[in-house]
């Protein structure tokens, strides 16, 4: 029979171990999710968050806030960059594959076609507002080069705009989706769509 005054601390200083580990790895990645500050006008020095990191200030004056969501278990992280902007239109935007024509076919997925040729087979829209975020995209070839940059170019997977924040969503398969270098790029490109609201 095992010695039961054995275990106990067996057990306790695997424990310590595991939450050793977990702190320092949450350390290192709060430290890299940190960079994104100098994006800010603020340069802040503390990122929000444990498990769900966040940082927020302004981009080029504008309210603009970063957030690393964990995945879960079928799931991988997310990453969202969003802009502030005074729009009260909300839409989503997202590519075109095999599951979302099967849903616009049974009618599930609701996909508003704006009319662009160069568009509407590319990408699912989404949209409450249906008259005033078609006017919108047709009418701007500011908006349509932006969104087009943003959907292929930088491959972000969702764009939404909800409660004056557009929002680029891309999965983190690697530590550049969160590099500074290349989210200033999308940004870049989220700034010019909100101009163009």
């Amino acid at each position: 029979m095992e010695n039961p005054t054995f275990v106990v601390p067996l057990i306790a200083a695997a424990l310590a171990v595991v939450l050793a580990i977990a702190f320092f790895v949450s350390r290192s990645r709060k430290e890299r999710f940190l960079a994104l500050g100098q994006l800010l006008d603020e340069r802040p020095r503390q990122a929000a968050g444990f498990f769900t990191l966040s940082l927020e200030g302004h981009y080029r004056e504008r309210p603009a806030r970063f957030r690393l969501v964990p995945g879960g278990k079928n799931q991988p992280p997310r990453f969202h960059a969003a802009l502030g902007c005074g729009t009260s239109i909300s839409f989503d935007i997202y590519h075109q594959n095999f599951l979302t024509r099967i849903g616009a076919a049974l009618k599930l997925v609701k996909d508003l076609e704006i009319g662009d040729p160069n568009l509407d087979p590319e990408y699912v829209f989404s949209c409450r507002d249906e008259a005033p975020f078609a006017s919108w995209l047709r009418g701007s070839g500011e908006a349509r080069d932006a969104l087009k940059r943003l959907m292929d170019d930088r491959r972000v997977e969702h764009l939404r705009l909800r409660e004056g924040f557009l929002e680029a969503i891309r999965t983190c398969r690697s530590r550049e989706v969160t590099d500074p270098d290349n989210v200033r790029p999308v940004m870049d490109d989220l700034e010019r769509l909100v101009r163009t609201l």
